[in-house]
């Protein structure tokens, strides 16, 4: 038996019919996340908002999607740099 409730404040805001709630947000934490070098807003906040903007908009998906791909590819690159031998200096 599942003790969790039956859908949390997430799952509750990607239903259709909160469409009305999810847009202001989507672009509020886009906005926010423009002002990321101050305190309490953050660029965390931008794909957070792009996330719930994709949605209901079809090109913010595709934005969401090439956001999430370069995102991966730099992670990958990041790991990869981190497992080079280091070089040896004379």
């Amino acid at each position: 038996m599942d003790d969790r409730p039956s859908s949390s404040w997430l799952d509750k805001l990607r239903e259709p019919r909160r469409r009305w709630l999810r847009i202001p947000i989507g672009f509020a934490l886009v906005a926010g996340g423009i002002f990321g070098f101050m305190p309490l807003v953050g660029f965390w906040m931008i794909p957070l908002g792009l996330s719930l903007l994709a949605l209901d908009f079809p090109a913010v998906e595709k934005a969401n999607r090439w956001i999430g791909r370069k995102s991966r590819d730099a992670a990958a690159r990041f790991r990869r740099r981190d497992r080079r031998p280091p070089e040896k200096s004379e």
